[in-house]
């Protein structure tokens, strides 16, 4: 049985010192292709986890290419680290306010690229508590990660175009 997505972004906050991370994949939607949130580290069934309001909210948006943290790595194709989202306005932000209740400082997105052929999987985004500055070893640690979930998603979808439910949440 292979680790759902949940169970992979718990991994790589508890071995990387974040506190909440989270998947973004492009949906087709009325208005065109659009991310929404596929996957976060919280425990969304247990009301006392911190985090929770936090995917909660996110779950409620969706964003364009280019829209927020996620969209701009979308658009880009690179990764993106914030020092301190609390302090970044919210037409770059669009969660800054529950990022702010939330206890959230610095983030990063990363892209997620297909293994096979290099198409866009979708954005992992990854939080701290603190203000933080960007280290080549963190964001090489990171790279590592979002190949390995790109990877696992890109599996996932063979698996499930295939009729299987191996790999569901």
């Amino acid at each position: 049985m292979q680790p759902s997505p949940s169970m992979l972004l718990q991994a790589a906050c508890n071995r990387l010192g974040f506190v909440y991370a989270e998947i973004w994949r492009p949906r087709s939607s009325p208005n065109g292709t659009m991310l929404t949130l596929h996957a976060t580290s919280a425990n969304e069934d247990d009301p006392e986890d911190p985090m929770r309001a936090f995917a909660s909210e996110s779950r409620r948006i969706s964003l364009a290419s280019g829209s927020g943290l996620p969209g701009r790595v979308w658009a880009s194709r690179q990764p993106e680290w914030s020092i301190d989202v609390r302090e970044t306005p919210a037409n770059r932000f669009v969660r800054v306010s529950i990022a702010k209740s939330s206890g959230l400082a610095a983030a990063v997105g990363i892209p997620l690229l297909s293994p096979s052929d290099s198409s866009f999987v979708g954005v992992a985004v990854f939080f701290a508590q603190q203000r933080a500055q960007s280290t080549v070893q963190i964001m090489q640690a990171l790279g590592n990660v979002g190949a390995m979930l790109a990877y696992h998603l890109t599996g996932m979808a063979a698996n499930q175009g295939q009729g299987g439910a191996q790999g569901q949440q």
